[in-house]
C-alpha cells in the first residue's frame, strides 16, 4: 500500500494487541454479500487495528460483535431506510444503488463516514463525512483524502474547515486518545 498516512495512523493508534481482526475470508464474505470490492486500505486498516473506536467514531469491522459497528449488508440497508429524508435533500445516493455510497463508520452524534468504491473521479474511492443534523449543509466531500489521511488529519486538526474543527471536538473531546479498544472510552472527560 502506497498511502503515506497508513503508517502514521498505525503509529497514532498504538495498538499492541488487536482484537477481532478480520481475516481474508471475512473480507471475501462481506464483499460477496455486498457485491462490492472494498478498498484495500480500508481492509488493511481495520485488519491491523482490529475492533475499536477513534474517540466516538467507529470504523465498521466485519468481525465486530456488535450489530451497530459491524460492516454488513443489513446494516447498510437499515441505514439507507433510516436516513432517507437527509439523503433526498442532500442529493446523495446510497448503497445498494449504482454508484451509491456505503456507510463505513459512524459517531454516536449522527455523523457518518460514507465511501463510494470505484468512483468515476479516477481515485479508488470517494469519501463523504455526513453530519445528519444539517441535511445538505452537512455533506462534506473529502475528494482527495484516503481513509487514513482523513482520520489522521481530522484528529490532528489539519482539516481547515469549520465543520472539521467543530466535529473533531465532538468526536474526540479535549483529551481523548486517537484510538481505543471497545469499552475504554471515558465519557467523564466530557463533563
Amino acid at each position: 500500500m502506497n498511502d503515506p498516512y497508513f503508517p502514521k495512523v498505525l503509529q497514532l493508534a498504538r495498538v499492541t494487541q488487536p482484537i477481532e481482526q478480520p481475516t481474508e475470508s471475512d473480507w471475501s464474505a462481506i464483499e460477496s454479500d455486498l457485491r462490492l470490492v472494498l478498498p484495500e486500505d480500508l481492509k488493511q486498516l481495520v485488519t491491523q487495528l482490529g475492533h475499536g473506536h477513534f474517540g466516538e467514531f467507529w470504523l465498521f469491522n466485519p468481525r465486530s460483535p456488535s450489530e451497530f459497528t459491524r460492516l454488513s449488508r443489513q446494516n447498510a440497508l437499515e441505514f439507507k431506510e433510516d436516513i432517507a429524508p437527509v439523503l433526498k435533500e442532500a442529493g446523495i445516493s446510497l448503497y445498494p444503488q449504482d454508484n451509491g455510497f456505503l456507510r463505513i463508520g459512524y459517531a454516536n452524534n449522527r455523523m457518518d463516514l460514507l465511501l463510494r468504491p470505484d468512483s468515476p473521479s479516477g481515485s479508488p474511492y470517494q469519501l463523504i463525512w455526513l453530519d445528519e443534523d444539517y441535511y445538505a449543509e452537512g455533506v462534506h466531500k473529502l475528494d482527495t483524502m484516503s481513509i487514513s489521511r482523513f482520520l489522521h488529519d481530522f484528529y490532528l486538526g489539519l482539516i481547515p474547515d469549520d465543520w472539521a474543527r467543530i466535529d473533531r471536538k465532538l468526536v474526540w473531546g479535549p483529551k481523548e486518545p486517537f484510538f481505543l479498544p471497545p469499552g475504554q472510552f471515558d465519557f467523564a472527560k466530557y463533563d
